[in-house]
């Protein structure tokens, strides 16, 4: 019986700068032969993995050819003719479409296909999808004819065949028969694989003007529009014929017609790098052609290496972002204009004699050539001519005032060290010279203090941008007892500030004391405003910072006004409600100082102002107002008055009262100097009775009096004509007597009087 396997198709698109490609599949009449019939449906695909294109780690460029293939009239008998003869298969290339203003023939072509795989047979790879491991190498370029196409152009025909004992027809057998695939419509992805440094033309193009045509040659071939357009027609095995002798040789029957047809699309180039100084300052060599139109200057040196002799002084040291950015140039082969914004990176080299930058750009329409940038410069060491103080002297705080001069002809900046008594050396400061041709000028510098008294030996070099050192220089500088120490200060806001809250110690250069008021301080403090405020003292050339913070005070003073009737005694406790220190504490009385107390007569209507205040925990102060009010004219209470008991005897008789002293007590709290009357009268109906006769003989401590005999009349018992508003107090002895006629009826009596106690106004 009969076994029917599938056979395959194989394509090939050559990527080379190539713009048309025809990929043919024909059948086998002759012994070794495979018939393959290529289906219709689904129509075959060729497409080219062109990620890598420009990367410089990848130097193959693969395409693919995949579809279906008819594999039912192959007979299994056919299979190790296969694998003996190999696989045989032809490619036609058209270049019809290639955009270039030269006339690119196929024999161009044909002498750098034949050039590039004599220079590296391995370039050219041959492999079928998911058999991994099985690549095979294209050793027949004997096919390599131009012909004529169907349609009259000019095309290259391509016949390859596998190596018979690796060849892909018998990784094919093992593919089919070893994996248990169906036998017939077997899908098919070969792909072949290409150097990208095979070129269009072997020694670059008739256009390329550079020297030795360094732009093409080697490089796979430029387009205007930066793509290649590649087409592949698919014919079948009836469409073809073999040799019988020589089956590799395969050629189209006539009149063969082509089943399908397909497009791809390939990058290409069409600038590329040519470092030019944009400053146009190194651009000094003629170049053998207008590079860009109108220019035809260049670097010098080699066209890829061009060589600078750099220069420290203007230039600076070269960094790799300068460079890209001033000589990275991109030139358009075609038209020889220079992109404007040009995306070229620089990456750095350290040789002996400099440093070299090799040029790229990460852009698909540049030629990814290597291109290095060389510099040269000669750099000559520093030289510290003089270096002398300012003084002699210098406090122990006090920075030290340096004159120096130095010449450094290549160097762009140059840094000047110290050393101290032959310590360590240390940075003190850096001068850019970019923008100096100066030789020999004096700078001016200012070191650090020398905290130790006594004479010191100071040693200074110079360093500069290309780490070259130059000579040394000491000096002598003597350190006194000079000495300024300050300190920062806290103050509460509203609080006074004075500076000797900040100064601690201040000597003289022999050591003496000074006082504080021979500082001079530089810079204010508002004590309303709560911030830092930065201060400078500054002593005999002395000086110091320092800061005066002023906090937010929490201090507070409630307070309130006082009110008193004259007479009364003064409390200043009772007009203090509350108080609190800075920190927000809670103040007693005590902390409290209250001023003007002395000033408030208690004794005298009107309103007096006393001063709370919080010093010296505060600022803080308030007044509080005394108010001392009108007070009432009036007497105290009398209780009864209790005379002696009368024994008749027929005659008239006086009788005194049990109690001596029976006196009246006048206030007078109206702190006026209106005067008083006071009268006295018997009640009406109340009177003593028995013809007895109450008689009254005051005495008074500050008013007139008078003797009276009680009735029912009311009669002056002491009068004040004017009131003296100190004497508050009237004391009125009142002496009363009782006259007992002879023959007054034995009884109780009892009589009531009215005291009657009213201002008069002042005379």
């Amino acid at each position: 019986m009969k076994k029917i396997v599938n056979s395959f198709l194989l394509g090939i698109l050559l990527v080379m700068g190539i713009a048309l490609i025809n990929v043919k599949t024909c059948e086998a009449y002759e012994p070794g032969g495979v018939k393959v019939k290529l289906l219709p449906t689904p129509k075959p695909t060729i497409n080219a993995d062109i990620s890598n294109i420009y990367s410089s780690s990848s130097q193959v460029i693969p395409v693919f050819l995949q579809g279906t293939c008819d594999n039912s009239d192959t007979s299994i008998t056919d299979f190790p003719l296969i694998a003996q003869t190999g696989l045989s298969f032809i490619c036609d290339v058209n270049f019809s479409s290639l955009s270039s203003e030269e006339d690119i023939t196929p024999e161009t072509l044909k002498a750098a296909v034949d050039k590039g795989f004599a220079l590296s047979p391995s370039s050219f790879k041959l492999t079928l999808d998911n058999y991994p491991g099985h690549d095979t190498t294209i050793v027949n370029t004997n096919g390599f004819n131009v012909v004529n196409a169907p349609s009259g152009e000019k095309v290259l025909r391509i016949t390859m065949r596998g190596d018979s004992e690796t060849g892909v027809a018998s990784m094919l057998w093992n593919y089919i028969f070893d994996s248990g695939l169906p036998k017939d419509n077997v899908p098919n992805h070969i792909s072949m694989a290409f150097d990208k440094h095979v070129l269009l033309s072997a020694e670059g193009l008739p256009f390329d003007e550079g020297p030795n045509k360094v732009n093409t040659k080697g490089w796979i071939f430029p387009s205007q529009d930066n793509k290649i357009v590649g087409k592949a027609t698919f014919y079948d095995w009836d469409q073809c014929q073999t040799e019988f002798l020589h089956r590799s040789k395969i050629s189209l029957i006539d009149g063969a017609k082509p089943s399908n047809t397909m497009e791809i699309d390939i990058p290409t180039w069409s600038t590329y790098i040519s470092p030019w100084d944009s400053k146009n300052e190194y651009n000094i060599e003629h170049a053998s052609f207008d590079e860009v139109k109108g220019v035809n200057t260049q670097l010098p040196g080699g066209y890829l290496t061009p060589t600078i002799q750099w220069n420290l002084r203007k230039d600076g040291f070269p960094t790799a972002e300068m460079v890209a950015k001033r000589f990275g140039r991109v030139v358009n082969i075609f038209n020889k204009t220079v992109d404007t914004q040009p995306k070229v990176q620089a990456t750095a080299q350290k040789t002996s004699q400099g440093e070299n930058f090799v040029l790229s750009s990460s852009e698909q329409n540049v030629l990814q050539r290597p291109i290095t940038l060389q510099t040269l410069f000669k750099a000559e060491k520093p030289q510290l001519l003089m270096a002398t103080m300012g003084s002699e002297s210098y406090g122990s705080q006090q920075p030290i005032d340096l004159k120096f001069s130095f010449d450094a002809p290549t160097s762009q900046k140059v840094t000047l060290w110290e050393s101290v008594d032959q310590g360590d050396f240390k940075k003190v400061q850096t001068y850019d010279l970019s923008d100096s041709s100066e030789s020999g000028a004096t700078k001016q510098a200012s070191l650090p203090p020398i905290n130790q008294t006594g004479k010191h030996t100071l040693r200074f070099k110079l360093t500069d941008s290309n780490d070259l050192e130059s000579n040394s220089i000491d000096s002598i500088v003597t350190i006194d007892q000079r000495e300024l120490k300050t300190q920062n200060s806290v103050i509460y806001q509203y609080n006074p500030w004075d500076k000797s809250s900040n100064i601690l110690t201040v000597t003289d250069r022999d050591g003496n004391p000074v006082k504080d008021d021979q500082v001079i301080v530089n810079g204010e403090v508002d004590t309303k405003k709560v911030g830092v405020y930065p201060l400078t003292f500054t002593y005999d050339g002395m000086v110091t910072h320092n800061e005066v913070k002023v906090l937010e005070t929490k201090s507070s003073l409630d307070v309130q006004d006082i009110v008193l009737t004259v007479g009364d005694s003064l409390d200043i406790s009772k007009g203090f409600l509350s108080a609190t220190d800075n920190a927000g504490n809670p103040l007693k009385f005590d902390k409290v100082s209250v001023l003007g107390a002395d000033k408030v007569d208690t004794h005298k209507v009107g309103d007096y102002s006393l001063t709370y205040s919080l010093k010296p925990i505060s600022p803080i102060e308030k007044v509080v107002q005394v108010h001392v009010k009108s007070g009432a004219l009036t007497l105290s209470s009398l209780p009864s008055i209790d005379f002696n008991n009368i024994i008749l005897n027929g005659s008239s008789q006086t009788s005194k009262p049990k109690i001596e002293d029976i006196s009246l007590n006048l206030r007078d709290r109206r702190g006026l100097s209106d005067g008083w009357d006071l009268q006295a009268s018997y009640l009406k109906g109340a009177s003593l009775g028995g013809g007895m006769t109450l008689s009254l003989a005051p005495t008074s401590d500050q008013g007139k009096v008078a003797a009276v005999s009680l009735n029912g009349t009311a009669q002056n018992i002491d009068v004040l004509d004017k009131a003296d508003v100190n004497k508050p107090y009237t004391n009125i002895i009142l002496n009363p007597t009782i006259d007992v006629p002879a023959h007054v009826t034995p009884n109780s009596y009892t009589a009531t009087i009215v005291w009657n106690l009213q201002e008069v106004p002042a005379s």
